[in-house]
């Protein structure tokens, strides 16, 4: 197997996204698309997911390591409701309100409490009632139907939101924050989105431009903005987030 930690150039996975976006229309995909810089995943409207792109860690979840330029069928993942892409890394959310895990794992990615990486997906233990994820780089991120945010994964810019800079191979609580409705991980920095309209950022900022530094996970220094009533008006990538608020104007930070 490939060993160092090396993308494939973009604009192959691009055009192998774009493969998958036609294949999953054809096929009756509901979520259209969630896609990394390395490979891309489908829901299908039958539950089941499909993946393309980059196999290097087994990010794609069909039980091998080759790189796929056409859809292939993520193994033994039924009932699906969201899927999320990490760099190496992908999550599925289950109907059931279980997460399921496969790829890289070198930071507890997965959330299994190992750091051995997957080819096929696994269930992450001790989650149950989850009504969204988000995948960052490398770490991951669980919306629980209390409104309480989990997370797991790499952690050296605070972006678990534990308190600590330690990497957690299982999920954890991120402390001070309930009543979330939303949430969304980017490159090193995690964002949850609270019933009231304010907006929770944790993690590294500022290392691409956007917004203020932060690299403490303590919620109290965390920025709160976006006082708007949409709980599904933010967006991000790996870099920067986006927001709606009441206005409706977008906005970046």
């Amino acid at each position: 197997m490939k060993s160092s930690l090396q993308p494939k150039p973009a604009l192959i996975v691009l055009l192998a996204i774009l493969v998958l976006a036609a294949s999953s229309t054809a096929a009756g995909a509901v979520n259209p698309l969630s896609g990394s810089q390395n490979h891309g995943l489908s829901l299908q409207t039958d539950g089941t997911v499909c993946a393309v792109g980059d196999n290097l860690y087994g990010m794609l979840g069909d039980g091998t390591f080759v790189d796929r330029k056409t859809p292939v069928r993520v193994a033994g993942v039924t009932g699906a409701v969201q899927v999320a892409t990490g760099y190496f890394h992908t999550l599925a959310l289950k109907s059931d309100g279980t997460v399921w895990a496969w790829g890289f794992d070198g930071d507890g990615d997965l959330g299994d409490g190992s750091t051995f990486g997957k080819p096929t997906p696994i269930q992450v233990p001790g989650l149950t009632g989850i009504i969204a994820v988000a995948a960052g780089d490398r770490h991951s991120l669980a919306l629980k139907n209390d409104g309480t945010v989990w997370s797991w994964g790499r952690n050296a810019n605070g972006q678990l939101g534990d308190g600590t800079n330690t990497a957690e191979s299982t999920p954890v609580q991120v402390i001070q924050l309930t009543g979330v409705v939303s949430i969304s991980a980017g490159a090193a920095f995690s964002i949850a989105l609270k019933s009231d309209g304010r907006c929770r950022s944790i993690g590294r900022w500022n290392h691409h431009g956007e917004t203020q530094p932060r690299s403490s996970s303590r919620l109290d220094r965390c920025n709160e903005h976006l006082r708007g009533p949409d709980p599904h008006s933010g967006a991000e990538d790996r870099r920067h987030s986006m927001g709606l608020g009441v206005q409706r104007l977008r906005r970046t930070w």
